[in-house]
């Protein structure tokens, strides 16, 4: 019988190349859905009708779409759902409170979703190693009260880490707070020759002592230390150990090396079907690496990523659109949001001595965020 991260991956894996475009309008459909369901209704008759127009079109895709393909979306939907709920509500009610609006035609498909989401959970214990994801929730809270943060930007190649990074620099450099970029595994690593034999497949070593491996690499930046406010991370070994490595012991020592970070990382998975990311990277001059090059890996670590979920502090974003504009649109409002949300750019401020506590902190990133949304869509067209 297969596990629940066999199944989810199962899932995804259904969806076949013709079915693709159905899975993405049907996902950007659900995704414009919730926000609909959760944003504050601003009390007039335009919000009104912008959001019953958002329902009527959820349920026009809904009914137009494959058993296959509804399936699939409502476990991305749960997935990315999870995450921020978990911190907002606590646990089981959330995934629940999913339910609470969605229409007849994917609400069985979603149930089933919630229990799937809820088995699927990290390594946290075996070969006499054993993480309490608590104990690690709490010493990330005790970093924050230092100056300097790390935004982890994970997900599959191809899912457009790199134009979300610029996005999320581009708020940054608005609101006055520098950022050092690095990119995982960096190619100026005293351990680089390795890695890069390593991620090409020309070395095959222990998985864990690949993990230890990434990681080294990983301290090693970190303790050169910073001057910037925020770091931004393209991939972090600490995340991409749990997601990468088909091997239990590799995940759990990846889990276990963040009693060692000296940094509050804030993770952010940008979550993208692994046929559109697998279409991206063949589309590259460069050579897929070892781990990009069957699409069945690829949703076997979109799998792993729904267990990283249920670590503390991780948001999900969904990068699924109808067309490339509108899904670099929304990936990169998504992940600024994110992060503003998570108080890291707020905390940066404050640290700066540029406001005295949080809260005023907190009302300026806000507001610029959304004036910030709205001259990013006015420049999109959309």
């Amino acid at each position: 019988m297969p596990t629940a991260t066999e199944t989810f991956a199962e899932n995804i894996l259904r969806v076949d190349e013709e079915q693709v475009l159905e899975y993405v309008e049907l996902r950007h459909a659900a995704k414009m859905f919730v926000a609909a369901d959760t944003d504050e209704p601003d009390g007039g008759i335009e919000g009104y009708y912008r959001v019953q127009r958002t329902i009527d079109t959820f349920q026009r895709a809904i009914e137009q779409s494959s058993v296959e393909v509804r399936t699939a979306v409502a476990d991305s939907m749960v997935w990315s759902y999870r995450a921020p709920a978990k911190s907002q509500f606590g646990y089981k009610e959330p995934l629940k409170r999913i339910l609470r609006n969605i229409p007849n035609g994917i609400h069985k498909e979603v149930e089933r979703s919630i229990e799937l989401v809820e088995s699927i959970l990290p390594v946290t214990s075996g070969n006499m190693v054993s993480v309490e994801i608590d104990k690690i929730a709490g010493y990330t809270e005790t970093l924050k009260k230092k100056p300097g943060e790390t935004v982890a930007i994970l997900g599959l190649n191809g899912v457009g880490k790199s134009t979300v990074i610029r996005d999320l620099t581009s708020f940054g450099a608005r609101i006055g707070i520098g950022m050092e970029l690095v990119k995982f595994p960096r190619p100026n690593s005293p351990f680089n020759a390795l890695i890069s034999s390593i991620a090409s497949g020309d070395v095959q070593i222990d998985p864990g002592a690949r993990q230890l491996l990434f990681a080294a690499d990983m301290m090693d930046f970190w303790s050169r230390g910073s001057d910037a406010p925020i770091i931004v991370a393209d991939r972090l070994p600490l995340y991409d150990g749990q997601i990468y490595p088909d091997n239990e012991t590799a995940k759990l020592l990846s889990l276990a090396c963040m009693e060692a970070a000296n940094s509050p990382v804030v993770p952010i998975i940008i979550e993208r079907h692994p046929r559109v990311c697998m279409a991206a990277v063949l589309s590259r001059s460069v050579q897929p690496r070892i781990y990009e090059r069957r699409v069945e890996s690829m949703a076997t670590q979109t799998a792993n990523m729904v267990a990283v979920s249920a670590l503390p502090g991780v948001r999900v974003v969904n990068a699924d659109g109808p067309d490339p504009q509108r899904s670099r649109f929304y990936a990169g409002v998504g992940v600024v949001d994110a992060v503003i949300s998570s108080g890291v750019f707020s905390r940066a401020l404050v640290h700066q001595e540029r406001f005295e506590d949080i809260h005023q902190a907190n009302v300026f990133v806000r507001d610029e965020g959304w004036r910030w949304f709205l001259e990013e869509k006015e420049k999109s067209g959309l």
